[in-house]
């Protein structure tokens, strides 16, 4: 069953518009995204290749060649940065469709989970970086507390049972209509990923779970996620090292977006401000940009 029409992830007055990854090797890792996850190259240089699913969507992933391979190494295991990327797909059959393609051509799944509100498949890209494809369960069906909170939890995905939604046709790339849904950070602390995502940014506090805290917007379950499973007190990202860069934060208006960054400003969080577009460094060493939905 399909998330109704103006429910979606990109359509609440806060979320995120796209992410930045800094990699090693560009040309492997572009392919990746194209065959195995199923992405399109949106446009391309020599140094950077926007990867999304139809022109009209937009972007969903930049990846970007790092300047020097000796600076490149891979963050630390504890090191604060990216946890995964999520992209939500249309429909159940749609996720059962990748699912039948990545078990048809050996890629490798490194969770499954069923998150209550969310069917959810895990992966790693060639440089490690993690990557979830779900689809969201109609909003009605989400559990709630007796406070009218939504409930979120991770049990066992019945992989059979999801690989039986998926059609017959081969499958060539993922369903127009997939975007971003949700980025979902390694922090030091959860407490400083509320002042910066909900006290600076906007986002709501939707779901706190044990070592991490969830905020959205527009009564979606999550546009951001922030634990610290394995990175309490962890280091900054070092830019000069592979994984995510920067992320993009897209809102209804101008307004909002200078709201935004007046707040983050005047928490003395890093923060160039003009009037088309504004850009930081958040907590954790992560480049990040506030821009206005395009009409």
């Amino acid at each position: 069953m399909q998330t109704p029409n103006g429910e979606r992830p990109w359509t609440s007055p806060i979320h995120v518009a796209h992410v930045e990854l800094a990699v090693v090797d560009l040309s492997r890792v572009a392919s990746w995204y194209q065959t195995a996850l199923g992405l399109q190259v949106i446009e391309a240089t020599s140094e950077r290749i926007a990867l999304g699913v139809t022109e009209e969507g937009g972007e969903a992933i930049r990846l970007v060649s790092l300047a020097s391979a000796t600076l490149a190494e891979r963050p630390g295991p504890t090191d604060c940065g990216l946890f995964h990327i999520a992209l939500v797909l249309p429909t159940r059959a749609d996720l059962a469709h990748w699912l039948t393609h990545a078990a048809a051509n050996g890629v490798t799944l490194s969770g499954a989970s069923d998150h209550l509100v969310t069917e959810a498949l895990y992966l790693d890209d060639p440089e490690g970086n993690g990557i979830e494809l779900y689809f969201d369960r109609p909003r009605q069906d989400w559990p709630r507390s007796e406070s009218g909170a939504i409930r979120m939890a991770t049990e066992r995905l019945d992989l059979r049972d999801l690989a039986s939604a998926a059609p017959k046709q081969t499958f060539t790339r993922l369903a127009g209509g997939t975007r971003v849904g949700h980025l979902h950070l390694s922090v030091d602390e959860t407490a400083e990923a509320v002042r910066f995502f909900q006290a600076g940014l906007g986002f709501e506090r939707m779901v706190d779970y044990p070592g991490a805290v969830f905020l959205g917007s527009g009564g979606y379950h999550h546009h951001i996620g922030a634990n610290v499973w394995r990175s309490e007190r962890g280091a900054k990202r070092d830019p000069r090292r592979r994984g995510l860069s920067s992320y993009t934060i897209r809102y209804d208006d101008r307004v909002a977006v200078m709201k935004a960054a007046k707040r983050l400003a005047e928490a003395e969080f890093c923060i160039d401000i003009n009037d088309e577009r504004s850009c930081g460094t958040d907590p954790w060493g992560i480049g990040f940009e506030l821009i206005v939905r395009s009409l």
